[in-house]
């Protein structure tokens, strides 16, 4: 079990960053939850969604319904990542938000929500998990306008004061505990349809002191759009970079806790949003992406999601891995234990997809791993010199992995 010491470590054994999702309510939770830990993973994050019934106080809450998720995932060696939201259905999607809470639940209810909080965080204390701010409230889950919750100071303003609130809960009640602000949809310099940036949402929360003392992390879900090159992960090189982020933010490294590419074969049109991807394609984005979280030191990578989430999913109906979770397997399995060395030059090209992207993996007592790729497919090879031996390149968007013997 790691301590907070290494979820914060920017540079180690990339095999010890990568994580998934899963949802606790899952029948066969325990099926995936093995074939998780035989793919290697090491991190589990769970949203723990509270009822409606909780937060309005029809129904007592009982915090041993998530008892069994999380004890099965922490008997198999995982790491934890927990997030606590409720969507109070009866005022969502249609109604205002709360003139008072500038959210979806009314006074009552946040106060009700707040002392669950602190029930599953005091129940769950002293096993090194990392806390996550209220999932995705700059988007569609704090407030019942997406629009507002990135851009008005008031709703603004409230979510994050119930982060920073949470933020001294888990410093109060959970000695061992690690606590990720923001949860936030996209990545740092992202920009919507509309022209919302992600990146001035940032400042506006930094302005009510979203990064205060009790943020270790910041946590983003940087899915890709199709219609930004293809949904090419290595655009983050440029737009999630950690000098972008406020002076408050800088020492608190960017962590990812959702990502992943949508397929069309599942026909949910719940997660059309993002754009629609083959197999294949999904393969080779995803394993890219956590290459390219890698090089910008991320301590943490974690993929949405086992099974739950359909077109995201990196397991098959049976639990076993499909082809985006082989993927990630034969990444873990190559890389195991490996950590990342350098980047090695290999092309001087200023656009990011016509680049050649190299980088060298190191585990002691072991020889070193060159990891290399292209964005798009080229025919011709490239030459990179190491060590005085020249070494020969092809130019595909499939990941390459070679042993420098």
């Amino acid at each position: 079990m790691f301590t907070k010491t290494q979820h914060v470590a920017k540079r180690r054994p990339i095999t010890d960053k990568l994580g998934v999702m899963a949802w606790q309510e899952d029948a066969d939770l325990d099926m995936q939850l093995k074939s998780a830990q035989k793919m290697g993973l090491k991190y589990m994050r769970f949203n723990l969604e509270i009822a409606p019934d909780y937060v309005t106080g029809t129904k007592n809450f009982d915090p041993a319904q998530f008892d069994s998720a999380l004890t099965s995932a922490l008997k198999l060696d995982f790491n934890l990542i927990v997030n606590i939201y409720s969507l109070p259905w009866s005022n969502w999607p249609s109604n205002a938000d709360d003139p008072t809470t500038h959210s979806r639940l009314t006074p009552d209810e946040l106060a009700n929500f707040k002392e669950i909080c602190q029930t599953l965080v005091m129940r769950y204390a002293n096993q090194n998990i990392l806390w996550e701010g209220f999932n995705e409230a700059n988007g569609g889950f704090w407030s019942n306008d997406g629009n507002a919750a990135s851009t008005r100071e008031d709703t603004m303003r409230a979510w994050v004061d119930f982060d920073k609130w949470f933020g001294q809960l888990v410093k109060n009640h959970d000695p061992t505990g690690t606590y990720a602000t923001l949860s936030s949809t996209g990545y740092l310099n992202y920009r919507d349809a509309e022209g919302h940036s992600t990146h001035d949402m940032v400042i506006y929360a930094d302005k009510f002191g979203l990064f205060d003392l009790n943020a270790d992390l910041v946590s983003f879900h940087p899915y890709i759009m199709q219609a930004v090159n293809g949904g090419r992960p290595e655009i983050l090189l440029r737009d999630s970079l950690m000098r972008d982020m406020p002076p408050s933010a800088q020492g608190k490294p960017i962590i990812s806790t959702e990502f992943g590419f949508s397929r069309s074969e599942y026909g949910d049109e719940t997660y059309k949003w993002q754009g629609y991807w083959d197999w294949e394609s999904a393969a080779n984005l995803t394993v890219r992406e956590i290459l390219v979280q890698d090089l910008l030191d991320f301590p943490i990578i974690s993929l949405y999601a086992l099974k739950a989430g359909k077109n995201y999913s990196i397991l098959n109906q049976d639990c076993t891995p499909n082809l985006v979770g082989q993927a990630v397997a034969n990444l873990i399995g190559t890389l195991s234990g490996y950590t990342l060395a350098e980047r090695i030059q290999v092309s001087k090209d200023s656009e990011l997809m016509n680049e050649v992207y190299c980088l060298r993996y190191s585990k002691q007592d072991e020889v070193d791993i060159l990891v290399y790729w292209t964005p798009v497919f080229y025919p011709q090879n490239f030459e990179v010199n190491i060590a005085g031996k020249t070494i020969t390149l092809k130019g595909l968007p499939a990941v390459q992995y070679l042993k420098l013997i």
